[in-house]
């Protein structure tokens, strides 16, 4: 099944129907990718294929894995799977959808920065009320500890009048 010497006109990265990766069905496990090969996966059937196998070269390798690190909205489809114009629609159509979640969530991220930020101010508004009740506070309690301290002065002069008036109004 070789395709040496052969004239293809098939797209870059593509196989065609019936023909399989022959590194994916020697490897036979769950994701694939255990060799040392390089691999893509196929955005419609989710196979993956090695990257010599369906004809792309270190750089489309490289291109691929960068753009879907990078969240971009790059697809590959292996030849088996065919692109049909409702398939394109409809990933047009997810990507836009994408697009907007993806802005609005910046924006509420957004409203969010400038929510904690209004907390912030409150929280050093409250703070600074809170010291000054708290001088108040002090305040108010050494006012009273000195009006408790002249009433006491105050109540022990009132006795010791009261216990002279009374002395002398018992002697009389």
């Amino acid at each position: 099944m070789s395709n040496v010497g052969k004239k293809s006109t098939q797209r870059k990265g593509s196989i065609s129907a019936g023909e399989a990766c022959r590194v994916r069905e020697a490897v036979k496990n769950k994701d694939g990718k255990s060799m040392d090969v390089k691999w893509v996966q196929c955005d419609l059937c989710d196979h993956w294929y090695h990257i010599n196998c369906v004809g792309l070269d270190d750089k489309d390798y490289e291109y691929l894995t960068k753009a879907k690190k990078a969240n971009k909205h790059i697809f590959w489809s292996c030849g088996e799977c065919t692109l049909t114009s409702e398939t394109k629609k409809m990933i047009t159509e997810l990507n836009e959808k994408h697009d907007k979640l993806d802005k609005g969530v910046c924006e509420l991220k957004a409203d969010k920065n400038k929510i904690e930020c209004e907390i912030e101010k409150l929280k050093r508004q409250i703070d600074v009320a809170f010291v000054k009740v708290s001088k108040d506070l002090q305040e108010v309690r050494k006012e009273m500890a000195d009006t408790i301290t002249v009433t006491k002065a105050d109540m022990q002069k009132m006795l010791v009048t009261d216990k002279t008036e009374l002395d002398s109004a018992v002697r009389d």
